[in-house]
């Protein structure tokens, strides 16, 4: 399943190993594209940080990536969150 948001784009899958973990688990990507390391570590830190805001809200037999998009670097915390949610 896919959704997007202005922020980034949020792939989710079931997990085959139901069993083996009962959280949700979440993968990054951020491509060079979006700017320097520092740009890229600034926008995955800000993503880990939505996500873990929001990881009750989410299915815990279910992987997630977050493929950054520029306006993650600087949006508001508050709506990333909102658009994560």
């Amino acid at each position: 399943a896919r959704a997007s948001c202005p922020a980034c784009l949020i792939e989710g899958r079931a997990r085959p190993d139901k069993a083996a973990v009962n959280e949700p688990r979440f993968g990054f990507t951020v491509t060079k594209k979006l700017g320097n390391a520092v740009t890229r570590n600034r926008i995955r830190r800000r993503l880990k940080a939505a996500a873990s805001a929001v990881a009750s809200q989410a299915r815990p037999d279910f992987d997630y990536v977050l493929v950054a998009r520029r306006a993650a670097f600087d949006r508001p915390f508050s709506d990333l969150v909102a658009d994560l949610a």
